[in-house]
C-alpha cells in the first residue's frame, strides 16, 4: 500500500473532515488527513474504514465506560451548580 498526499480543489470531504480516499491499493491523503493523523491516530484508522467503505459500526460501552461516563456527568452537574 501507498501513501500519496494529494492537494486539489475537488474532493469529496465527509461531515467529520475525512478527505482521504482509498484508489486499489493506493491511500490518497490530502493536508488535512495528516493534521487529523497527528492529533488522533485513532480518528485517522476509522477515516480509513470509512473510505474503503466498510461499516463504522457503535459498539456497546463496557461497565468501566459506563462507570467513568457517569462520574463524568456528576462530575459536569456539580460544576454548573456552583456556576450558578
Amino acid at each position: 500500500m501507498t501513501a500519496i498526499v494529494i492537494a486539489t480543489p475537488y474532493v469529496r470531504v465527509t461531515p467529520w473532515g475525512c478527505v482521504m480516499r482509498v484508489e486499489g491499493q493506493d491511500v490518497l491523503l490530502s493536508a488535512s488527513d495528516l493534521m487529523r493523523f497527528m492529533s488522533c491516530k485513532h480518528a485517522t484508522a476509522l477515516d480509513l474504514l470509512y473510505a474503503r467503505g466498510e461499516p463504522l459500526l457503535p459498539v456497546d460501552d463496557t461497565e468501566d465506560a459506563k462507570i467513568l461516563q457517569k462520574q463524568g456527568d456528576d462530575h459536569e452537574s456539580r460544576y454548573l451548580s456552583k456556576l450558578k
